[in-house]
């Protein structure tokens, strides 16, 4: 949110953006919202969330559009869409119990691939918020710039 304050090129893209790291943790934190809410509570705040960002995307399709596209010629850009992958493809595979007992035969143990899988997903955040901090200070400079 602090990069569309400083940038008028990418404004409605980043609003439009952070909407996504905020369905990320409330998805990452499903086992919390299902013992001190009720079960399944993550899935109705990920819904309120994508009905959010599409009211906010369908509010401002078209700068959006034209912002994102310019986006996908930038570093961060990479680094989201490898973030992402690491995220949400790779770490799936990674952890799937059944790759660890057909590697690990009878050494298998349940926690490996879930302990796999966390992992991955992290280093999948942390490359997005590399991403992240690139767009806010790219961000910065072009706002000096037009200063």
């Amino acid at each position: 949110m602090a990069s569309s304050k400083c940038t008028q090129e990418y404004k409605e893209l980043f609003r439009v953006m952070f909407i996504l790291p905020v369905i990320a943790v409330i998805r990452e934190n499903d086992r919390l919202l299902e013992t001190y809410v009720f079960d399944e509570s993550w899935e109705v705040f990920v819904i309120i969330g994508l009905i959010y960002l599409g009211y906010v995307f369908m509010k401002t399709a078209r700068p959006v559009s034209l912002q994102f596209i310019k986006f996908t010629h930038t570093q961060p850009f990479i680094c989201f869409v490898l973030g992402f992958f690491i995220t949400v493809g790779f770490a799936r595979i990674v952890g799937q119990q059944d790759l660890w007992r057909a590697l690990l035969q009878e050494r298998h143990h349940r926690m490996i691939g879930g302990f796999v899988e966390e992992i991955m997903e992290f280093f999948g955040y942390c490359i997005i918020l590399i991403g992240s901090l690139e767009c806010y200070f790219e961000a910065k400079r072009s706002s000096k710039k037009m200063v």
